[in-house]
């Protein structure tokens, strides 16, 4: 686990941060849609993580394609 911000996140949460983080444009961030998917249905991420992560892939899209 990770210490952030007084609660802890699993690594593979952060892992999966990292690699959104890093990620900046459209397409790989659908690849990466597709990943998430495919760890939350392996049971890598749990729920909470996956819906959170979405968000923030969305989110990450719109801006995108709002500067472009």
């Amino acid at each position: 686990m990770v210490q952030h911000g007084g609660y802890q996140m699993s690594t593979n949460y952060q892992l999966a941060i990292d690699r959104l983080n890093k990620t900046n444009n459209v397409e790989d961030l659908l690849k990466l849609e597709k990943s998430f998917a495919n760890l939350y249905s392996a049971g890598v991420l749990n729920m909470n993580n996956f819906l959170r992560l979405d968000e923030k892939l969305c989110e990450k899209i719109s801006d995108i394609k709002e500067w472009t």
